[in-house]
């Protein structure tokens, strides 16, 4: 951080503090040559280090002086930095509640409360605050509980309190858009085109075997053990694996993970490799053999 911003054109040499608790990073920097303006020199290295770093590394507290607090061996003197920040308190953000609209007050209930804070400013840095990496996946999953339409990057792109509702806005609304764009009778009259001239599957026979695409998702694995508990047919499984047994080991795994019995009945099964989204399912020669031969 040090030589990040003492890379600053205008910048000698630079030296960076944690600060308060929880901890807050707390920079000085020496300019070249005195400025009037430090307001100017101060966006300024501002706009550099949102270039150089995520927003969330970004001191608090950022300040301009002519020389550092030096010890007598002539190296920064870190106690008498940290005694100049605690007497100072020359923070660059100032308190400004949450709006009084929805999301803005849902908003900063959530931090509130992930942070253990009794109050949120509209420019306060969530990583400044408090919130962490740990902290940052708890604010997603918080987010998501509520409904909103974010992602890790998200949070990490829009660090500041007034940032992230703004880009939570904008997030939502382009799902609301998305989802008003949607014709769901075009989509359902395309689904039955020819619905009217389809006729039923005649059976001739009684059904002994069955082919499930599928099975090791969400609804084929409930499917499929539905199928092994109420009918004796046999199964024939189109999964994408590297073989038969890792087809099989496939399908135990999604069983166990949904709380389902892992035992696979293996003589009632047969495993097809194969994905339906390539030419002839990716069936091998053999397996396409296979199917030809099974009566379904």
């Amino acid at each position: 951080m040090e030589s990040i911003i003492a890379n600053h054109p205008a910048i000698s040499t630079a030296a960076v503090v944690a600060i308060g608790t929880p901890p807050q990073l707390a920079a000085m920097a020496i300019a070249k040559v005195e400025s009037d303006n430090k307001e100017e020199l101060l966006n300024s290295i501002t706009t550099y280090l949102t270039e150089q770093l995520p927003q969330y590394m970004h001191p608090s507290t950022l300040v301009i002086e002519s020389t550092l607090p030096l010890n007598n061996n002539s190296k920064v003197d870190r106690k008498a930095l940290h005694l100049y920040f605690a007497n100072s308190h020359r923070q660059i953000d100032y308190f400004e509640a949450p709006l009084d609209t929805p999301i803005e007050q849902q908003v900063a209930k959530i931090w509130r409360e992930l942070l253990d804070v009794e109050q949120i400013s509209r420019n306060d840095d969530f990583f400044h605050i408090g919130g962490s990496s740990l902290t940052a996946i708890n604010l997603l999953s918080a987010y998501l509980a509520q409904g909103f339409d974010a992602d890790i990057d998200l949070i990490f792109n829009n660090t500041i309190f007034c940032d992230m509702v703004s880009a939570l806005e904008q997030s939502n609304s382009a799902k609301a858009e998305w989802i008003a764009s949607i014709d769901l009778s075009k989509m359902a009259n395309k689904a039955l085109t020819h619905f009217d001239n389809a006729s039923a599957f005649e059976v001739d026979k009684p059904i002994q075997n069955i082919l499930v695409t599928g099975s090791s998702g969400f609804l084929g694995t409930y499917l499929l053990n539905r199928l092994l508990q109420k009918t004796d047919y046999h199964i024939y499984c189109l999964l994408r694996c590297d073989n038969k047994q890792h087809g099989f080991s496939r399908l135990q795994q999604a069983a166990k993970e949904k709380g389902l019995s892992d035992t696979i009945i293996q003589d009632r099964i047969t495993v097809i490799p194969g994905e339906l989204s390539k030419s002839n399912l990716a069936y091998r020669m053999k397996t396409i053999s296979t199917c030809q031969e099974m009566s379904i």
